[in-house]
């Protein structure tokens, strides 16, 4: 803006004219300016500092151009912004600002806060804001900006024909998250016979200017040099999934294919093969290595069962919450104390369709059928948006059985429901929700502020059975077997 005044452009003229007033200039004039700059300029990858200034300006803008990908935000306390401001303007009087005095500096602040919190609420519920304690020095912070602008990666190493494709295709329905197909990517930018280095290069090329933040990474590495490389001077996946099938079972997953297609496969799982033992060794002993035990490469649902244990959020639905003040209350504690994200979905809906974005076009313009099934999609898009976030209370949502079963066919299952009963018991009667998780041990009833209440529900019960019969050999046999793979104690009552 302070551009446009000074090339003295029509623009610039009105926008002089409302600072000379004191007033705020208007979004319809700021958007424009801002979108004008992207537009001409050389790049398209974008840093918007200290945008959007509040909501109004932000859903112009996604209205007008695109949706925002990412929202950094720094948190500082008040008295440290405070002392900084009065630092600096102490050090360098020639460029300080008239109100940089402590009364001043207070009001700023409080027009700061009012005008921008709401924009970072809003955009947080579709889990786009990523924090940052900017109380560190400056050289801490930009690691950790750095480390907010990585795509979330989840990895796929493994033989060709051990199903990790297939397991791919339906982690991205679940997630959706996008699929990076490395080899692909090598064919389609011609570097598929250039060095380990250039073929890095690429992906992290590729990674740096990819506007998504959730990626399904696979068929990478395929040697150790690059596994070296890219987590060197790049990132580490978030996970990283070592799909370990055997020779046979490569064979039994090609028997179908022709004799040309299988001596291809085969040559690429000797060239796995000798590549394994390195890469192994350089990601096994991580935190984020996990095994995928493979079967047929005709049951994907399957292996990817033993991945979703580390993705799969925990989901309390509440399809009634009394309108008062002891209940909105006790969400917010759980919130803040418990660490859960509240999700009201019929708002997340309506604020989606707000945006203008691709899926709020679909939900504004789509059938009554059509409606549900893309509220679904969103709450994926927004469960799994911030890897962070694992568990979620759902705010009216599912409010039918039959909502209550597709969300758990679509997404996930849904641990518990929730009520309060401080202001009387339930109507537990009939085909409903809260009857539904009353008759499976499932609703957490909640008729007092202690938060004890809800964690008693939590606590995960253990799993146990009786193994009898006459006296034999096989008993022992059976119970090494069920320890070996249920990892279960046994107590021997004889």
């Amino acid at each position: 803006m302070r551009d446009e005044v000074e090339k003295k452009t029509k623009e610039g003229q009105e926008i002089a004219q409302y600072q000379n007033e004191g007033k705020l200039v208007p979004t319809s004039m700021t958007i424009p300016i801002l979108l004008k700059a992207i537009k001409t300029g050389n790049s398209d990858r974008y840093l918007l500092d200290g945008f959007p200034r509040n909501l109004e300006q932000a859903l112009f803008y996604e209205n007008q151009f695109r949706e925002i990908d990412l929202i950094i935000n720094y948190n500082v306390s008040d008295e440290e912004l405070t002392n900084r401001i009065l630092s600096r303007a102490a050090a360098d009087p020639a460029h300080a600002r008239s109100d940089d005095n402590p009364e001043a500096i207070k009001k700023r602040l409080a027009v700061y806060h009012e005008a921008t919190n709401e924009a970072i609420e809003f955009y947080r519920q579709f889990g786009k804001v990523r924090e940052i304690d900017a109380h560190q020095t400056p050289d801490q912070i930009y690691v950790e900006t750095q480390k907010a602008l990585i795509p979330n990666m989840i990895m796929f190493y493994g033989p060709p024909a051990s199903g990790q494709d297939k397991v791919a295709g339906l982690l991205q329905k679940l997630t959706e998250y996008t699929i990076l197909d490395v080899h692909e990517l090598f064919k389609k930018k011609k570097v598929s016979n250039a060095s380990d280095e250039i073929k890095v290069e690429t992906l992290i090329a590729f990674l740096q200017s990819a506007n998504e933040l959730n990626y399904i990474v696979n068929n990478f590495p395929d040697n150790a040099k690059q596994a070296r490389i890219f987590t060197e001077y790049y990132a580490h996946p978030r996970l990283l999934y070592y799909f370990d099938s055997s020779k046979d079972q490569v064979e039994a997953n090609i028997k179908n294919r022709d004799k040309k297609e299988k001596k291809v496969i085969m040559e690429k799982y000797e060239s796995y093969i000798k590549s394994r033992k390195d890469i192994l060794k350089h990601f096994s002993n991580r935190d984020y290595f996990r095994t995928v035990r493979c079967t047929s490469s005709e049951n994907p649902e399957v292996m990817l069962k033993q991945i979703e244990t580390d993705l799969l959020p925990d989901l309390i639905a509440c399809p009634q919450i009394p309108d008062n003040d002891f209940s909105w209350d006790y969400l917010k504690r759980i919130q803040a104390e418990r660490g859960y994200h509240y999700i009201d979905v019929n708002s997340l809906t309506k604020n989606e369709i707000d945006r203008g974005t691709e899926i709020g076009t679909e939900l504004k313009f789509c059938t009554p059928e059509q409606y549900f099934n893309l509220q679904i999609r969103l709450l994926k898009r927004t469960i799994f948006m911030n890897p962070i976030h694992r568990k979620f209370l759902l705010a009216g949502f599912p409010d039918k059985m039959d909502q209550y079963h597709e969300i758990e066919n679509q997404l996930c299952p849904i641990s518990f429901g929730l009520a309060f009963t401080k202001e009387g018991p339930l109507e537990l009667e009939g085909e409903n929700l809260l009857s539904y998780f009353n008759s499976q041990g499932r609703l957490i009833k909640v008729d007092d502020d202690f938060i004890d209440i809800f964690d008693s529900y939590l606590v995960k019960k253990g799993k146990w059975g009786f193994l009898f019969g006459p006296i034999a050999e096989n008993n022992a046999k059976v119970v090494q077997y069920l320890q070996g793979k249920y990892v279960t104690r046994l107590i021997n009552w004889t």
